[in-house]
């Protein structure tokens, strides 16, 4: 269903993962931001073949993606330069957009700095600009204490990595029925510690996106429990965009899409349409 390549951008190789099926193009920016493309895939599989052609890549420092020589590279900036140049070698002037988690973070970004390329925007499970955004999308107390103490006691990049995604699990899936899926489908992602060094060094570099500019071509899906961004900034970023579409997903947490698969495939389809 999905072929597998290599794209060569100035500062080195994007991997690319792109539905063999044809269709309209959705770029797909994943989260983490250590982790791969791999966990997104159940999240848009179900659009191969009706129309939409899901591209999926590893962000700089990740999965099978190059690795910066100088850790100043991992900022939100130089991502949305590597994104351009994929664009660019692909030779799509224009592409759907779906960014999750700190995804919608660098998608953000994407649309600041380059809208024209944006078709539709669509932001899943992720914060927003504060300037749209009040509340600010507080992460639950228990959820930022687990962070808080795995970032700080945990020395090693790459374990921390992985112990953040594999331990906070509990609270990113909603559903009890759901975490067995979660853990498996988590569990086997080429994690890499290349970006939560760099911000322990540096810290978090890069533009905040803005959103107006946008204003009907902004989807938000967003799950009703969602742990780590709460939706009342998703609701807040709705209200103070005209024209945006809002999809409150009940009973779905950060990883919406793994506790109800079949709403989040009408609310990627309805904002896609």
């Amino acid at each position: 269903m999905f072929e597998h390549f290599d794209v060569p951008t100035p500062d080195g190789s994007l991997h690319v993962v792109r539905a063999r099926t044809p269709g309209r193009p959705l770029l797909v920016i994943h989260g983490g931001p250590d982790w791969d493309h791999s966990y997104l895939l159940p999240a848009v599989a179900g659009l191969c073949g009706r129309g939409i052609r899901p591209l999926l890549f590893d962000l700089r420092g990740c999965g099978q993606s190059f690795r910066c020589t100088d850790d100043t590279g991992y900022t939100v900036d130089a991502v949305v330069g590597d994104i351009v140049a994929l664009l660019d070698t692909l030779g799509l002037a224009r592409a759907d957009v779906l960014g999750f988690s700190f995804g919608g973070v660098v998608a953000q970004a994407l649309a600041a700095r380059q809208p024209q390329r944006i078709e539709r925007l669509v932001l899943a499970s992720t914060a927003y600009p504060v300037t749209v955004a009040a509340p600010p999308a507080a992460a639950r107390p228990e959820l930022r204490a687990l962070w808080k103490q795995i970032f700080d006691t945990e020395p090693d990049p790459l374990a921390a990595t992985r112990r953040l995604a594999l331990e906070t699990l509990e609270l990113d899936v909603h559903r009890p029925e759901a975490l067995d899926a979660a853990r498996r489908l988590v569990g086997a992602v080429a994690f890499s510690g290349e970006w939560l060094g760099a911000v322990r060094r540096h810290g978090l570099k890069g533009t905040r996106g803005t959103l107006e500019s946008l204003g009907g071509r902004v989807r938000l899906v967003h799950g009703e429990y969602d742990a780590r961004f709460a939706v009342e900034a998703a609701r807040a970023a709705h209200a103070a965009l005209p024209g945006a579409a809002l999809h409150v997903l009940p009973g779905a947490g950060h990883l919406a899409y793994l506790d109800v698969p079949a709403d989040w495939q009408v609310a990627l389809a309805a904002a896609l349409a």
